[in-house]
């Protein structure tokens, strides 16, 4: 329970992550079809965000938009498979070393969901007491994102928004009938 097991567990954090993004552009990043793909997600984000909402036209280039954006999903799957088994051997042998043994010690009780979480495979913890897991994955989540804008490779505001617009329910568009409208 040091210093030097956070900073080595952040390390492995930064490796496996730099590994991924590798693996990424090997089997995805490089590819003419995927480069076609991201510069026609980019001109359909752009014409579409110039669109006024609500318009046929504007239904069409988002469904178009949403169909290229499924399209750039399934480029990445062979990529993501390897990812996963390259995360999922570096994770297992590096949590072996730290099976069992507190890394650290929050500052704070965490709430009984991350508690769970934050002490996973832990023998008798402390309230406080964190494991390798925990450590790991806050450390993957804070250091993926940023190595992949340093290699260019992170999606733009507009395409990530857009993207994920298929993943949440349809939107009303009579304001008449919805609530807060003023029509009960």
């Amino acid at each position: 329970m040091a210093l030097t097991d956070c900073i080595l567990i952040f390390c492995v954090a930064i490796f496996t992550s730099s590994l991924s993004e590798f693996i990424s552009y090997v089997l995805v990043y490089r590819k003419e079809k995927y480069q076609k793909l991201n510069a026609a997600m980019e001109k359909a984000a752009k014409k579409l965000a110039e669109m006024e909402k609500g318009s046929k036209r504007y239904e069409k280039e988002e469904a178009k938009v949403k169909d290229m954006s499924r399209e750039l999903q399934s480029t990445k799957l062979g990529s993501m498979f390897a990812m996963m088994l390259v995360f999922g051997t570096i994770v297992s042998t590096v949590s072996s070393i730290y099976e069992g043994e507190s890394v650290a010690q929050l500052p704070f009780e965490p709430i009984w969901f991350f508690k769970s979480f934050a002490q996973r495979g832990l023998v008798n913890p402390k309230p406080n007491d964190c494991s390798f897991i925990f450590i790991y994955i806050m450390s993957t989540m804070s250091v993926r994102q940023p190595i992949q804008k340093f290699l260019g490779f992170a999606p733009s505001r507009a395409a990530s928004k857009l993207s994920n617009a298929g993943m949440q329910p349809a939107s009303f568009t009579d304001a008449k009938n919805t609530y807060g409208s003023g029509a009960y």
